[in-house]
């Protein structure tokens, strides 16, 4: 059994709570509970003042735009497109030549002294030997053309790289779609949660009132206290869900985002479930991504294979060599010699490389890429699966919507018609009281109901565009407006 952690109530809460279950003729308690219902009214009163007079007023097309000119993930991830790019501009480019200037020893301007022996054998003089000290100012200067133009892992390893540059575009109009779920979801939640706030301060105002008619009634106190609660949740989560539309966005830190526009259930999808589910799997990004990643590793295993057969190419070479040297006979010091040489040397042929046996190195390599590139079918098999469940889930949301919005509609009018005519025939007893609380809770609850519909209604669209592979109306111009800029930069 899980170890529950009991928290300590804090002292004035707990006083509160006592003060409510106190019941009159203690004279103090209806005063004291009132004082505190009020204090914590104003305080909450100027949090949410607080939050209106910095928090930035933005519509839903807004938003949207904001967060796709702004949010890093883009960036990111077209970042790691023009790195591909790079990458196969670098393998086209192994079709030029090459050509390197470098040095032979002792390198392009150097030093080098040599003691020279000579013996000399003459029939007149017998046996001659001199000894000389050879001090020289040498320089090897080197050109050296390469031209490797036949390499048979080239057109693989750009057939690769070709695929990963699709697969990462795939990936750019993933992260743009997932980024305008996040702020349509967050969006509406921010509008269910603005009108549930309100409409808990309408209530709790309500209660007040109606407690103070009767006299104080604890019962129509009570329900006013639970309802300042209520709010002060629903506050919390108001901040919570506003910073992380801000981050979505990418607002400046301290910054929050609240909508301009009121929840309205709007928008039709014209499909049925089965035809949306064709039309996904026709058209998701992340499909055709596992698809073009097992197509990006079976050409990078033709690469590897490919790397066993011979490949050519012509090498070219032009050397100089310069010296000024001076001879110096260790018999006589006095006597020396000078002078320089200089000789230039240019080598060409063809070339050829052929890796006969490796021990199946890279075979193995191969191999295991092939295996990789199933793995990766695989995937694209699981994003089948993925994306029916996504529609299946967002079509039948989108369905009971349209029947909970009817419902919960009916249930709100209701609601208000009953406590409406409580609210006629209340005479101030403690029948009447507990009869205006439970309709006070069931209006509650309907708001509640019929807000949670028009946000599920609202998502469920959202969603259905989504997993569709379907754009809202105006994203794509905008997509590629920051395709555009990422670009340029």
């Amino acid at each position: 059994m899980a170890n529950r952690i009991r928290r300590r109530r804090p002292a004035g809460k707990a006083l509160l709570g006592w003060l409510l279950l106190l019941q009159p003729p203690m004279a103090m308690a209806a005063p004291a509970v009132d004082a505190s219902l009020g204090i914590l009214k104003q305080r909450l009163e100027r949090l949410g003042d607080r939050l209106e007079q910095n928090a930035r007023r933005l519509t839903l097309q807004e938003a949207v735009v904001l967060g796709l000119q702004r949010q890093p993930r883009l960036a990111r991830e077209y970042d790691q497109l023009q790195a591909l790019q790079w990458q196969g501009i670098a393998i086209r480019r192994e079709w030029s030549p090459s050509l390197l200037a470098d040095n032979d020893d002792p390198g392009l301007v150097g030093w080098r002294r040599v003691r020279e022996r000579d013996s000399s054998n003459d029939t007149l003089d017998g046996v001659s030997i001199t000894n000389n000290l050879r001090s020289s100012t040498y320089g090897v200067p080197r050109l050296t053309l390469d031209w490797s133009f036949f390499d048979p892992s080239r057109t693989p390893r750009l057939r690769s790289n070709l695929a990963g540059q699709q697969a990462q575009e795939l990936l750019f109009d993933i992260t743009a779609r997932d980024l305008i779920l996040d702020i349509q979801s967050r969006y509406y939640a921010l509008q269910r949660l603005q009108e549930l706030e309100q409409a808990y301060r309408t209530l709790y105002k309500l209660a007040g009132s109606l407690a103070n008619a009767a006299g104080g009634n604890e019962q129509l106190r009570t329900e006013e206290l639970a309802l300042v609660q209520t709010r002060v949740r629903t506050h919390d989560d108001l901040v919570q869900t506003a910073a992380q539309l801000a981050e979505l966005l990418s607002l400046p830190p301290g910054d929050l985002a609240l909508p301009a526009e009121p929840l309205q259930a709007s928008g039709e999808w014209s499909l049925d479930r089965a035809a949306t589910i064709t039309e996904a799997l026709a058209l998701r990004e992340e499909i055709r991504r596992s698809l073009a990643g097992a197509d990006g590793l079976s050409w990078s295993a033709r690469a590897v294979q490919s790397r066993y057969l011979p490949s050519l190419g012509l090498r070219g070479q032009l050397k100089a060599e310069l010296e000024n040297y001076s001879l110096e006979s260790l018999e006589a010091p006095s006597s020396s010699t000078s002078g320089g040489n200089g000789n230039l040397r240019l080598d060409g042929g063809l070339q050829w490389r052929w890796r006969l046996f490796d021990g199946g190195v890279l075979g193995a390599e191969a191999t295991a890429l092939r295996r990789q590139a199933d793995q990766a079918l695989q995937q694209a098999a699981l994003d089948r699966l993925t994306v029916t469940r996504q529609v299946e889930s967002s079509h039948a949301s989108y369905t009971t919507s349209r029947i909970l919005l009817d419902s919960t509609r009916v249930q709100l009018q209701s609601a208000r018609a009953a406590l409406d005519n409580g609210r006629r025939n209340f005479r101030g007893d403690a029948n009447d009281a507990t009869t205006l609380v439970q309709n006070i809770e069931k209006l509650r609850q309907a708001l509640e109901s019929e807000a949670v519909a028009r946000e599920q209604h609202n998502t469920a669209l959202a969603e259905l565009y989504r997993y569709s592979a379907r754009w809202p109306e105006g994203a794509p111009s905008l997509v590629d407006q920051r395709r555009q800029e990422l670009r340029q930069r």
